[in-house]
Parts: structure tokens; C-alpha cells; sequence
């Protein structure tokens, strides 16, 4: 684990506003006060394989977008970078609060597929917090459902989907889909 001991939200906070390409923004959370970002500093590092960003980058799709300004990445893209700048700090576990909120359809299942490549990949332990019961029950082997702070249920996909408190709680009933 990298001996760093500052927060992913402060390294945010930090990159939003240096205007950093894709390729800085994780750099800078892995070394702040590193040397400027230089193309030649990047094709040099990644061919001695020394760059944990990179690697983190290209796994999550982004290598591509190197040279592009964070700020002008879509919001899928953007939220990817968020788990990139998590990655290159090397966790063992990875929190994601809602990864997909504020994504379309199409851009919701592209990053829960990213999520899942990442767990595989990486195998590391992932924590997530999601209200979208598709995405939770597509990605999760075990799940906690959570109302007004105490636990309602535990167990697997299968359970949860069956479980009388959670249906009541979340899912609804078809007779109830039906009468809306």
C-alpha cells in the first residue's frame, strides 16, 4: 500500500483546478510536487513499466485520452478518472459511492462492466453504494440493504430479490408496477 496519507477527495480538489491532462491528474495524486508532465516523460516510463497510473488509465479505457484536460472528458470518462486517481494509490479496497449516477443507459452498464473488469482484474475488494437494484443485483455477490440506518437484510442477489422487507422497502411488487 503506497505510504501517501492524503484523501481521494483532496487529491480532486487539487487536480480540478491545475487544468492536468488525464495522464497528470493520477500522477500528481501518486507523487504530488512531481516534475511537469512531459509526453517524452511518459512513453520514457512506459517503456521501463514503472507507471502504476498509466496501467490504471489504460485498464480503464482512458489511455487513448492522455493529453486530453480532464475537465474536458465526459462525465463517464470523468468518473472513470476518479476511480483511476483511487487506483494508482494502490488500494485494497475501493469505495464507490454511486459510480453511476448521472450516466445514461448505455454509459450506466459501460462503467459497471469497467467496475467488474476492475474487481477481476485487480482483485481487490470493491464496495459499492448504489440505488439502482439492476446494477446491484448484475455486479454484487453479496449485498447489505440498508433503511433508515439499520440493517434490513443480507445475503445474496438471490436472497435479497425474494426478501419480503425488501421488496416491501425498494423493489415494489408487480401489482403495484402494474397500478402506476
Amino acid at each position: 500500500m503506497s505510504g501517501n496519507s492524503f484523501s481521494r477527495r483532496t487529491i480532486l480538489k487539487a487536480t480540478a483546478a491545475t487544468g492536468a491532462s488525464v495522464f497528470a491528474t493520477p500522477l500528481r495524486a501518486a507523487a504530488p510536487g512531481a516534475s511537469p508532465i512531459t509526453p517524452a516523460l511518459i512513453d520514457a516510463a512506459k517503456k521501463e513499466g514503472k507507471l502504476v497510473f498509466y496501467t490504471a488509465m489504460d485498464m480503464l479505457g482512458l489511455a487513448d485520452k492522455a493529453a486530453v484536460v480532464s475537465a474536458n472528458l465526459s462525465h463517464g470518462d470523468q468518473k472513470l478518472l476518479d476511480i483511476g486517481l483511487a487506483l494508482v494509490l494502490e488500494p485494497r479496497v475501493l469505495l464507490l459511492d454511486e459510480p453511476t449516477a448521472g450516466m445514461g443507459s448505455e454509459e450506466r452498464w459501460q462503467m459497471i462492466e469497467k467496475v467488474r473488469e476492475l474487481w477481476k482484474r485487480q482483485n481487490i475488494t470493491l464496495v459499492f453504494i448504489e440505488h439502482d437494484m439492476d446494477i446491484v443485483f448484475k455486479i454484487a455477490e453479496s449485498i447489505c440493504v440498508l433503511c433508515y440506518g439499520r440493517v434490513l437484510a443480507e445475503g445474496s442477489p438471490e436472497v435479497i430479490r425474494g426478501n419480503p422487507e425488501v421488496i416491501a422497502a425498494y423493489l415494489g411488487t408487480s401489482e403495484e408496477d402494474e397500478a402506476s
